[in-house]
């Protein structure tokens, strides 16, 4: 039986949830509310309303995840670039933005890894290095779609390679090994009824993202740059650096 504890304060709504089996993790549900309540509480900033964005602390198979769900009737997303390797809450404050998080894969050298069309330009071209799926943005429709099925027309508003595909379109898990490295992760989930991006800190497989993300309803997700790229800033607030500079930062803003 799953215990769930929600508030609403001001612009904020976090909610947790506790596996009631995993007692002995109340405390990290505990940390999850002070971060959210401490860290993200603050009034809507100038240029839109951040009650079109949904954070949700929630504790998932006894993993702590920051969750982002938004609605593309109520924001656009853009990228940040970041080719001067600047904080990532400095570009978004600059962007205007109500949410941002790490985007694609880059090389050493800093440049992007893969597929960047921003607003139906090709900002970078697309890779195998750059990971098997693509999140497209058209108008005010979310999809994820596999390397291979990716069409150019009719030009996305948005489009970011990321992989592996962690649930493939339908619902079908996309991860079927339990084994592999541990690290961050971030990962953008498609609903019939949002997009959101899911973020921890904690390292784990991609398979038990994978699982995380099937049992938390996702139709199609897509794992996006993580590991030490890992980041997150909500509502004026940061709520992780990434512990490197990235390249391409995905942000939240209102229409």
């Amino acid at each position: 039986m799953a215990v769930v504890t929600s508030a609403a304060m001001g612009f904020n709504r976090f909610t947790v949830t506790v596996d009631g089996k995993r007692l002995a993790l109340l405390a990290l549900v505990a940390a999850a509310a002070i971060w959210a309540l401490g860290r993200l509480e603050r009034p809507a900033e100038r240029g839109g309303s951040s009650s079109s964005v949904d954070l949700q602390e929630l504790l998932l198979d006894g993993v702590p995840f920051s969750k982002i769900g938004f609605r593309l009737r109520d924001v656009r997303v853009r990228f940040l670039d970041n080719p001067e390797r600047r904080p990532v809450a400095t570009l978004a404050r600059r962007g205007r933005a109500l949410a941002a998080w790490n985007g694609g894969f880059f090389e050493p050298d800093f440049r992007p890894s893969g597929l960047l069309v921003q607003d139906g330009r090709t900002l970078s071209p697309m890779t195998e290095r750059g990971g098997s799926g693509i999140w497209i943005v058209r108008g005010r429709r979310s999809s994820i779609a596999p390397r291979a099925d990716y069409r150019a027309t009719p030009a996305p508003d948005l489009a970011v390679q990321g992989g592996p595909i962690l649930i493939e379109p339908g619902g079908r898990l996309g991860i079927r090994a339990g084994r592999g490295p541990t690290a961050a992760r971030t990962a953008i989930c498609v609903t019939r009824r949002e997009t959101s991006v899911y973020v921890t800190w904690e390292r784990i497989t991609l398979h038990r993202l994978a699982r995380v993300l099937k049992a938390q309803g996702c139709d199609a997700a897509l794992n996006l740059d993580g590991g030490p790229s890992t980041c997150l800033y909500v509502r004026g607030r940061v709520g992780h650096e990434p512990a490197q500079p990235v390249r391409t930062v995905i942000a939240l803003v209102a229409r």
